[in-house]
């Protein structure tokens, strides 16, 4: 997962971001801060809903479908000042 903040029409990187997935089943497998603008999470196979937030700016969420041995990948864009 990458979490970046749009500065002066270009892409800054950014920490402190809040990430949630969301299992098929609704379950929150994961609720917590980043610690920097990327984050490796590990997953079991299935199909997930990847969300983020930075100081009370919600971005959409994306579907990530991770397979056996695979990966998936998910890039959050904040607006310029979110953070």
């Amino acid at each position: 997962m990458q979490l970046f903040e749009n500065s002066d029409q270009r892409d800054a990187y950014t920490a402190d971001a809040r990430v949630k997935i969301v299992d098929e089943k609704g379950v929150v497998v994961l609720d917590q801060k980043a610690e920097g603008p990327f984050m490796l999470v590990r997953l079991s196979a299935g199909d997930y809903r990847v969300a983020a937030s930075l100081k009370g700016h919600s971005l959409a969420d994306h579907a990530a479908h991770v397979t056996d041995g695979g990966h998936a990948k998910a890039r959050f864009v904040f607006p310029a000042n979110a953070g």
